[in-house]
């Protein structure tokens, strides 16, 4: 356990209530468990982090003031370092790696302080100043083996941890009819979930198209897509001229994600995404799962056990066996049933904060 007089600074971009944000969640409730005094500076704008964390007792400081992170967070980062003497700054995700090892070089060449870096992860980094700023990292902490096994982290195997994410169902429930009014939906129809950031990598272009294919056999569902980007616009447009954006419904964020979760009846995720989205949530949470098989979508769902991983190729596969969960209720209730029994044997909160804190040390 650690000396209960230390700081531990988290840092990360905002993000929603659900994926890596929900698992920098608990992971900031697990930390405070054991002693540490725990802070989360935001890089960036956009998300629900600050109401959520503050809600648990968790101090947090926004360093960045646009929905994406620029050169700007690095000093008001140093400075945070200068004034609060942390022992150890976690930095949670890709977006966070680059910013915190600016600081800690910039600190140490001006004698403004030293700290342990380390480095969450639930994708590869990226070659370039993200791998550069991870093998800088003290610790590195990734959610699976198959990122453990990843040749982008083979400079840093000897300083790395694998500390599973947890499932856990998010305990909000909106009222469905309340929910449908504030966000503009038909309460009648069947709603389907993503949660991606709005980037290539997403494949939200694969979405739209499995949307345009599944309105051929079914016109009464609403597809709901929660995530900012810089495509925004360009899927906003591709919709209008699929003739879809009648079924589409974008939203930056989602303060009421928790309270939607539980309406949904399907949860969507063409692309790679850190966590897939939120399958890790649709898993604890009983709702059918379908995605592209991504490394990342697989280490949640599995093979085929939890939901369906479908080919990115042809991409008719996945508008396919979304219009079979939500058709075949047989299908959808043992995939669901399996979900659960996955997420209690691979997913446990309980091991997840055993973990995180033996990984973290004191």
């Amino acid at each position: 356990m650690p000396n209960p007089t230390k700081d531990l600074l988290l840092v990360s971009a905002d993000a929603p209530a659900v994926g890596s944000g929900r698992q920098l969640e608990l992971a900031a409730v697990a930390l405070r468990e054991v002693g540490w005094r725990v802070r989360l500076a935001l890089l960036t704008t956009g998300g629900s982090l600050a109401g959520r964390l503050k809600a648990t007792g968790v101090t947090v400081e926004r360093l960045g003031r646009r929905p994406i992170i620029d050169a700007a967070v690095v000093p008001r980062l140093v400075g945070l370092c200068r004034r609060r003497a942390p022992a150890l700054v976690l930095a949670w995700g890709r977006p966070a790696a680059v910013p915190v090892a600016a600081a800690r070089l910039v600190s140490r060449r001006l004698g403004l302080g030293s700290w342990q870096h380390c480095q969450w992860l639930a994708q590869p980094p990226r070659p370039g100043p993200e791998a550069f700023a991870v093998r800088a990292a003290d610790r590195v902490l990734v959610t699976a083996e198959w990122l453990a096994n990843d040749h982008g982290l083979a400079a840093v195997a000897g300083r790395l941890a694998v500390v599973p994410p947890a499932a856990v169902a998010l305990t909000s429930h909106g009222d469905r009819e309340r929910l449908a009014v504030s966000l503009g939906l038909d309460a009648a129809r069947q709603w389907t979930l993503t949660v991606a950031r709005l980037v290539a990598a997403s494949r939200l272009d694969r979405l739209l198209w499995a949307i345009d294919q599944m309105g051929v056999v079914r016109d009464d569902l609403a597809h709901i897509i929660v995530g900012a980007g810089p495509l925004g616009r360009r899927l906003a447009r591709r919709a209008s001229v699929q003739l879809i954006a009648g079924r589409v419904h974008f939203f930056d964020q989602l303060d009421c994600l928790p309270e939607l979760l539980p309406q949904v009846d399907l949860i969507m995720q063409p692309g790679r995404v850190p966590l897939g989205g939120c399958l890790l949530e649709g898993l604890s949470q009983g709702i059918p799962l379908v995605a592209v098989d991504t490394p990342e979508s697989r280490s949640v769902i599995g093979n085929n056990e939890a939901g369906r991983l479908v080919p990115a190729v042809p991409e008719s596969e996945l508008g396919r066996w979304a219009i079979q969960l939500l058709e075949d209720r047989d299908l959808a209730a043992a995939c669901t049933a399996a979900g659960s029994r996955r997420a209690a044997e691979l997913f446990d909160p309980q091991a997840f904060a055993a973990a995180l804190v033996a990984a973290v040390g004191g």
